[in-house]
């Protein structure tokens, strides 16, 4: 009888179902994290709420808030990731769970790859362990069930990676896995931008460079393959860039978010040095990053050749020179692999490729100012293929002293690491989230609170070191530090991250609003911007960013939520405010320990009080010496119809004193402010918005046949300095700004232009 042929992709199958019984379970239990995941997920939405696939959207109540400069189009990402989280709103509804879901897949995509692409270069054992030290580190496992492009653009970037080496190392150099490269390239820049292409593409170069392999850049198809990367990439991108906002797009998703930020220190990042991702690596990639510094050693030092017992000359040189001058065509007069040799010439370069890989992405994120502690996430597949081969080689090789020696460094930085963490388990949330101060994180993520299972998982890492240095029996060692590594993975997504999520998301604070809200009920965000007011309001939460609109919020009937948080001690300010203008106290709907928290107004509105303008605000003529302009703004609602402007150089700057002259025609039903834009040839440098009259006379209040007098004094800043500086002002509010009638005062921006000046 003929036997059945087996399925050809079944372990790359079961890497897929193992993922999935790793990061599926309690998949949305504790929430969306601020502030990444939320905001991401918000952008998703949008693109259903407004129908448009193309052109990426804020939340609408977040710009009506005014906390963001970019206005309601959002131009930080590519748009792939939002793509697909839109599909899984679609098919499974707009919930947490559709929202992380497809990083889950992007997670398992990513392993399964990593699978083949080792298992066809070497074997299927070998390519199990590099997918299990993979697949069980933390950064990984959290980033695969969490909603950020990071994880599809290391999926696509291990793609395009593996793609390349089963091209350039693999038996038979097919022409598709180097389109593969080309393809999954352009695929990791449509999830997180130029570093898709750029990274890969440095660290061809640079392996290219060391190995002096100069064809293989002839071979790299440079016409058909750019074709299929621009076909992929290309289009949404030249959509935007001859779209109507291209020069906002280029110079904010192109000049600020992929070189500016590098440049800058971005609020919340961390700060350092060479070191400062060395520190992030011993939690991200635990316990396996024990293991790197022996893997590096023994490539550079020729470990992978069984020396004779009788060879008694050092082999630093020789090592150092397989490791890093071509290895197909070496020179004869050099020792060559024979048959006591274990690995092979192509196994060597395959490990050079990893380490380019490494040192490009280190240099790029070490060089860059912006620190985040999740931009070491593209160093996790090469440093577990070099551990993964070390580990795996390790009892075929006949050690020295102190080749062995090394093999205590394991155990050496498991213990070390296992100090650090234990005392502030916190690292993990860190590592992919924003902001590294939050206090009721670090009272949370304690040992005393996170249970026995963590200091478990550190001492049976621990053992199986030691076991591993001792190279008896090593397949047991291994084996123990794959299991504490995969039990790793599992507590953190199903205990750690819902544990920790009341300090990181506002899921508990929403469910508590969900369980005690009314349909009549108004919700609130107070000073916040965390962006999962958004989120879990569906983008209905307005804000209050002081006492003054809090009191107008308060003098509405009805009950009212807010939320805030405890950054900045916002939540005890809300208290203050909030009694100082009622006399009573918030009603707390959650539970007021948590970082996010509910309060309710359940009383009497305000009365409003009257309101008073400034003496001399309201006149009866204009004065004599004002510049005349009659700009007629809001279909003849009001008028422009004139200014004063005095200008007083003084040793710090210049000041200006600007009066405008408002008379009123008919009824203002919406409450503006006034605008005021000093723009020098190419760029804005000053930027006013205030509410007229000092906010003692809201435009709502103005009256038919008013003429009002509005001052405004400020410093003209530094940025300034010019000898053609155009003065702009109008009025606008969260709809938008007044259409202004006379085309001729205007610049089409509905700005009324009163001077040109010279300020130099």
């Amino acid at each position: 009888m003929k036997r059945r042929k087996s399925f050809r992709y079944k372990n790359e199958f079961l890497v897929i179902l193992l993922a999935a019984a790793i990061y599926l379970p309690g998949l949305s239990r504790g929430g969306l994290w601020d502030p990444w995941e939320t905001h991401y997920a918000e952008v998703a939405r949008q693109i259903l709420v407004r129908g448009d696939w193309l052109t990426l959207h804020w939340a609408k109540n977040q710009n009506r808030c005014k906390w963001t400069k970019q206005g309601e189009v959002f131009y930080s990402k590519p748009p792939l990731p939002f793509w697909v989280m839109a599909l899984s709103f679609l098919a499974f509804g707009v919930n947490d769970f559709a929202a992380r879901l497809p990083f889950v897949l992007a997670g398992a995509f990513g392993l399964a790859f990593l699978m083949f692409v080792v298992r066809t270069l070497w074997d299927t054992k070998r390519a199990w362990l590099t997918t299990l030290v993979l697949a069980s580190s933390p950064m990984y496992a959290l980033l695969s069930r969490q909603a950020m492009t990071d994880m599809m653009f290391e999926a696509f970037l291990i793609a395009s990676m593996g793609s390349f080496m089963l091209w350039a190392f693999g038996p038979v150099k097919k022409a598709r896995w180097l389109y593969g490269f080309y393809l999954f390239s352009a695929l990791a820049v449509m999830s997180k931008g130029l570093p898709g292409v750029l990274l890969p593409l440095a660290t061809v170069g640079m392996y290219v460079v060391v190995t002096r392999k100069w064809e293989t850049l002839a071979r790299m198809r440079p016409i058909t393959g750019p074709a299929l990367f621009f076909l992929v990439a290309g289009p949404w991108h030249m959509y935007m860039l001859l779209g109507g906002d291209g020069v906002r797009w280029y110079r904010e998703y192109i000049l600020f978010h992929h070189f500016t930020r590098s440049a800058t220190v971005l609020q919340g990042a961390g700060s350092g040095g060479l070191g400062y991702y060395i520190d992030v690596l011993w939690s991200a990639f635990f316990p396996w990053f024990a293991f790197l510094p022996a893997a590096l050693a023994f490539l550079l030092v020729g470990a992978r050749k069984k020396r004779p017992v009788d060879a008694g000359r050092d082999t630093f040189l020789p090592g150092l020179f397989h490791a890093f001058v071509p290895l197909v065509e070496q020179d004869s007069s050099w020792p060559r692999p024979g048959k006591e040799h274990y690995s092979t010439d192509r196994s060597i370069q395959i490990q050079v490729f990893a380490v380019c890989w490494i040192i490009v992405w280190y240099a790029v994120i070490t060089w860059s100012r912006t620190k985040f502690n999740h931009y070491v996430f593209p160093l996790l597949p090469p440093m577990a293929l070099l551990v993964s081969i070390y580990l795996f080689e390790l009892p075929q090789r006949l050690q020295s002293k102190g080749e062995r020696a090394l093999t205590f460094l394991g155990l050496v930085l498991i213990v070390l690491a296992g100090r650090e963490i234990l005392p502030s388990p916190s690292v993990w949330a860190y590592s992919i989230t924003y902001d590294y101060t939050r206090q009721p994180l670090d009272r949370l993520a304690t040992i005393s609170n996170l249970g026995y299972w963590l200091p478990i998982f550190l001492v049976v890492s621990g053992i199986g070191a030691a076991v591993i240095a001792m190279l008896r029996p090593i397949r047991l060692g291994i084996a123990l530090v794959v299991s504490a590594g995969m039990g790793l993975a599992v507590w953190l997504g199903f205990f750690y991250v819902p544990f920790v999520a009341p300090a990181m998301g506002q899921e508990e604070a929403w469910r508590s609003f969900q369980e005690a809200r009314k349909p009549s009920d108004r919700i609130y965000n107070y000073r916040m911007i965390w962006r999962g007011e958004m989120w879990y309001s569906r983008d209905s939460a307005s804000c209050v960013r002081n006492r003054s609109e809090l009191k107008r919020v308060l003098q509405k009937p009805g009950r009212i939520f807010f939320i805030t948080n405890r950054d900045g001690n916002k939540h005890n300010q809300l208290k203050r405010e909030y009694r100082s203008l009622t006399g009573r106290s918030l009603k707390v709907v959650n539970k007021e320990t948590e970082n996010y928290i509910m309060y309710l107004h359940d009383g009497p509105a305000l009365k409003p009080e009257p309101i008073k303008p400034l003496a001399g605000t309201i006149l009866k003529n204009p004065p004599k010496g004002i510049v005349e302009v009659h700009a007629h703004l809001g279909n003849k609602k009001v008028e422009l119809i004139g200014y004063k402007l005095n200008t007083t150089p003084l040793e710090k700057g210049t000041y200006m004193d600007l009066s405008l002259y408002w008379s009123v025609l008919g009824k203002m039903n919406r409450d503006m402010k006034v605008f005021i834009h000093m723009d020098k040839p190419g760029k804005r440098c000053f930027v006013s918005d205030t509410t007229p009259v000092k906010g003692s006379y809201p435009t709502t209040e103005w009256k038919k046949g008013e003429l009002i007098l509005d001052r405004h004094s400020f410093r003209v800043p530094d940025d300034c300095r010019s000898a053609d500086v155009s003065l702009y002002v109008g009025l606008f509010d969260d709809k938008g700004r007044l259409e202004i009638k006379e085309k001729e005062l205007t610049d089409s921006r509905n700005r009324i232009l009163l001077d040109t000046l010279d300020l130099e």
